[in-house]
């Protein structure tokens, strides 16, 4: 134990600030493990500063009791947190050489030849077991046409009953994943074929061949096996500030955290979920960047529901687009639930469903910019609530809301309270370029204040 301490000493730089005491983690090191060993050791509160540059992750960083009072400062946008490693692969040859129409090679991955998703709707955040990236961010299974969707009418297509197809059946505001055998008896209103070697002239995708995984890259292969990036579980006054953290399955996950503060931080090319919060008390999370996410951006929750005790996380000054690109409906960029969670001056956009999706009571959504949202649904609301009648006591007000038309320009909605929403309250909130601004499926004690 002291042949370790000593290691650890030697390898960091140990200094007192005014408020805090400060170890420095050294140029090149890639490994967090002896200074969160070292200030576990240490009076409180500790504050870990990181050099500009990446430290890439071998498992999860997890945080718990132990580590409370514990301050984690990067050099700003220069330090990132990666959650992938360099990916062996090898040229195609022969006949899977060929499936590209410029004639150019595509690139196997030694995986397991699975699909990596199950034939289900879309649903946990890490239901993948793996995620590719390259130069340019996340890359995603190919798509059968490439933008748009098939007419189930359309009788030129044809489709294996094995191939995996994404759809909407019988309704237009919740996609599926599910086999076309599977798929023709639901009468799909439209869908689209996945990770099909089809689809390779499409760079950024990968493809299930049946015997390999093959990829058409923008650049260097990385790939991720990291089912969270960080963990913070039962620990409390914790904060971490200009960080990236980008290529994993899911970002951040924080458990019953009380006082924990994300500042400045960016999260971008997940293949799941950016950041889930479950319970406890007083998390914020301001002036910070979410994009590019496979799944949704953040989900947020707490307080106790049977007493309307809240929660009191916050979400402001930030910033989440370009999500939901594999996982489209319900993965909003912002899922509140439980009780009294304010989301403040942020920045939403680029989406296929909605955007803030509210369950719960006593939630306040204030002057937020919400534009370019249910790109590819009908019947939803850039700002969602429906389907629980206990859920009151909302303030949705000063929202500027735009582009919100739905796929094909059509049911596309600012703000939904759907199946008997009731006890909430819309003041002042400016809506535009939608097919309906505002949308009250029914219920009650609604207040409609100063909208235009």
């Amino acid at each position: 134990m002291r042949n370790k301490l000593l290691a650890a000493l030697l390898c960091i730089l140990v200094g007192r600030g005014e408020t805090a005491r400060v170890l420095q983690l050294p140029v090149g090191a890639n490994s967090l493990d002896s200074l969160l060993t070292l200030a576990r050791s240490m009076p409180k509160p500790v504050e870990i500063r990181l050099h500009a540059g990446n430290l890439i992750l071998n498992a999860p960083i997890q945080l718990g009791p132990a580590d409370s009072s514990l301050i984690i400062t990067g050099s700003g946008p220069g330090t990132m947190i990666l959650g992938s490693q360099p990916q062996e692969h090898e040229p195609c040859r022969g006949a899977e050489a060929c499936l590209r129409e410029d004639g150019k090679n595509l690139w196997r991955i030694p995986f397991e030849a699975e699909s990596n998703f199950a034939p289900k709707s879309p649903g946990s955040a890490t239901r993948w077991s793996w995620a590719l990236f390259d130069s340019a961010g996340i890359v995603l299974p190919t798509r059968v046409p490439s933008t748009g969707w098939i007419e189930p009418t359309n009788a030129s297509f044809r489709i294996a009953d094995t191939q995996s197809v994404q759809g909407f059946f019988g309704d237009e505001y919740q996609d599926r994943i599910t086999s076309w055998k599977d798929a023709k008896s639901r009468k799909p209103l439209r869908l689209r074929v996945i990770a099909s070697t089809e689809g390779l002239s499409q760079p950024g995708t990968w493809a299930n061949s049946g015997t390999a995984i093959l990829m058409h890259p923008r650049g260097a292969i990385r790939s991720s096996r990291l089912p969270w990036m960080l963990e913070i579980v039962s620990a409390q006054k914790i904060e971490l500030r200009n960080i990236t953290f980008a290529q994993a399955l899911n970002g951040v996950r924080i458990q019953d955290g009380r006082h924990i503060r994300f500042s400045k931080i960016s999260i971008l090319d997940i293949a799941g979920l950016g950041m889930d919060i479950v319970g406890g008390s007083k998390v914020s999370i301001d002036s910070s960047i979410l994009r590019r996410l496979g799944a949704g951006g953040i989900r947020i929750g707490g307080g106790d529901r049977s007493r309307l005790l809240p929660s009191r996380h916050r979400i402001s000054n930030t910033r989440i687009d370009s999500f939901a690109l594999w996982n489209l409906s319900y993965r909003p960029a912002i899922s509140v639930w439980g009780v009294g969670v304010d989301v403040d001056r942020c920045e939403i956009s680029n989406g296929p469903h909605c955007g803030v999706l509210i369950a719960g009571n006593d939630h306040h959504v204030s002057r937020c910019t919400l534009s370019s949202l249910a790109q590819d649904t009908r019947d939803v609301g850039a700002i969602y609530m429906g389907r629980d009648l206990g859920s009151r006591g909302v303030v949705i007000d000063s929202n500027q809301i735009s582009d919100i038309l739905g796929f094909q320009r059509s049911g596309g909605v600012g703000i939904y309270l759907d199946d008997l929403i009731s006890g909430v309250d819309l003041t002042a909130n400016r809506i535009h370029g939608t097919d309906i601004g505002i949308l009250i499926g029914g219920g009650s004690w609604n207040v409609l204040r100063d909208n235009t």
